[in-house]
């Protein structure tokens, strides 16, 4: 999960992790790593467009509430264990709009 101030760019890392993370769970299926590939997991997309968590410029919040993507990435540690990995986006805080006590019930 990423949390922190709004508009500081929370989607748009996390869509990089998504991106990462559809990457090394093929990787691992085909039973590669990634760094065993010639080209770069991150060269093989022309942009990252807005097919992950929604993001975009601006100064106005774009994320309200907290999102979750619709599964975890299953992956292989190289010590033989399993790990779950859930990616989760919030709203930013200290935005203008949201109450202290709403952002309180969020981030705690």
């Amino acid at each position: 999960s990423v949390v922190g101030a709004f508009r500081t760019g929370k989607s748009f890392l996390l869509t990089w992790f998504l991106k990462y993370m559809y990457a090394l769970e093929k990787a691992q299926k085909e039973g590669k790593s990634l760094n065993d590939e010639e080209t770069p997991w991150f060269k093989e997309f022309d942009s990252l467009g807005n097919e992950g968590f929604e993001w975009k410029a601006g100064s106005d919040r774009n994320t309200t509430g907290i999102w979750m993507w619709n599964r975890p990435f299953f992956l292989h540690k190289a010590q033989g264990e399993n790990l779950a990995v859930l990616l989760v986006d919030t709203q930013g805080m200290f935005d203008h709009k949201t109450t202290m006590n709403l952002t309180a019930a969020i981030f705690g």
